[in-house]
């Protein structure tokens, strides 16, 4: 597994297909410096709900008693020899983590994170990670399958800058985080003694569902207006437009909400793309690509409020540049909340 060999950074989000070993992930990838750090490697585990922790207890269960760890039921405490501590524990509600403050951990996990209607839990516990001694490899590990209350905002987070996943991402504080797609086939203990498994997520019914919980695809959302939408399918890796290929402008506009501005090209020849897997996606002749798009919000995906003039004078600007790179330059140069996709079949 990918994930697990990835210490050194400070965040890492497993998720995808259900049944991909998610939970043995958060539960090896701190079992890995117990004997390390020894009591300096004090860790806490977080499920929603106390009956889904319950789960999580009696899985680790299966594991850590082999290493020479001791239950504590009372406590709901894992305890190494060497003096490495995990804490499993559960926050249903947000001031449930309000109680952790002053505390300290080198190691923080979040099995399930889209159950979490949003992300101040997980960003509340960010500012616990830190530790009196020297631990280089301090981390925050998450997992979860697509779906939940939690999904879009997990996905904006993790997803969404990089679906193809193994990408370093690295915030305006310098921290570093990075998605792994999970995969069912990375479960080798499933696969082998439950071979059907697969075939009854197949048989979910629901199509969104199948590829949610089957494939691992965040681009789903039950009752979505584009339900066959597909990252795999729809979002390709950035090229150079060929220039005799006919090319459009559109717009959504928005004062409060975001407004939208798409650059269009329509594909002249059938062409090979590759998507954010590396896979080759054709492009059928006659196909529209969607190659670089100015998204107007705010930090808190709220419109920028700008007026017509100043919206229409940011067109103007973008148009003047086609190479990528010099359009993000000056992104940078305009300060305004952009995102230039990737392109995209439509």
């Amino acid at each position: 597994m990918d994930a697990i060999t990835l210490r050194w950074c400070a965040e890492l989000f497993y998720g995808g297909a259900a049944g991909g070993g998610k939970s043995d992930f958060l539960l090896g990838d701190f079992l890995q410096d117990v004997s390390t750090y020894g009591k300096a490697w004090k860790g806490i585990l977080f499920r929603r709900t106390y009956p889904e922790l319950e789960e999580l207890i009696a899985r680790s269960k299966d594991i850590y008693p082999q290493t020479g760890a001791k239950w504590s039921e009372q406590k709901k405490l894992w305890i190494w020899p060497n003096g490495a501590t995990l804490k499993m524990r559960y926050a249903e509600r947000n001031d449930d983590v309000l109680r952790y403050q002053g505390h300290q951990y080198t190691w923080i996990g979040w099995d399930e994170l889209t159950q979490w209607p949003t992300l101040f839990c997980y960003r509340y516990m960010r500012s616990r990670l830190r530790s009196p001694h020297p631990v280089p490899y301090k981390r925050i590990r998450s997992a979860a399958n697509p779906g939940g209350p939690g999904h879009l905002e997990v996905k904006r987070y993790f997803v969404d800058p990089a679906p193809g996943g193994y990408n370093l991402l690295t915030d305006e504080q310098g921290i570093e985080r990075m998605f792994i797609p999970a995969r069912l086939k990375d479960n080798l203990i499933l696969t082998i003694n439950d071979p059907s498994y697969r075939q009854r997520l197949l048989a979910l019914g629901s199509d969104t569902l199948v590829r949610a919980l089957e494939a691992g695809d965040w681009s789903v959302i039950e009752g979505a207006f584009f339900d066959n939408w597909t990252d795999r399918r729809h979002v390709i890796r950035p090229f150079q437009v060929p220039d005799h290929w006919l090319r459009l402008r559109a717009m959504d506009w928005g004062f409060a909400v975001p407004f939208s501005v798409g650059w269009f090209a329509v594909v002249g020849d059938e062409y090979v793309a590759r998507n954010m897997a590396d896979d080759p996606v054709i492009l059928p002749r006659g196909c529209l690509v969607r190659y670089r798009e100015w998204y107007g919000l705010d930090e808190k995906y709220a419109g920028l409020r700008m007026t017509a003039e100043a919206v229409a004078k940011g067109i103007v600007e973008r148009e003047k540049y086609t190479d990528y790179t010099r359009n993000m330059k000056l992104v940078k140069a305009l300060q305004v909340s952009e995102f230039c996709a990737s392109p995209l079949l439509l």
